[in-house]
């Protein structure tokens, strides 16, 4: 198994980090968050792609 790279901008690090004050949420909990929903679109693009495609 793959093991998936995910980098992030400073500007996103920043981001992350203030959302992680603010709601006490821990950093690494709010990136699978993130990193789930984008999996999640390309998921939906890719399917609706399959869609108007047959």
């Amino acid at each position: 198994m793959s093991s998936i790279q995910v980098r992030i901008d400073l500007e996103t690090k920043n981001r992350l980090e203030t959302v992680s004050k603010e709601t006490g949420l821990p950093q690494t909990l709010l990136m699978k968050n993130a990193l789930n929903m984008y999996l999640k679109e390309k998921k939906e693009v890719i399917s609706g792609l399959r869609k108007s495609a047959s």
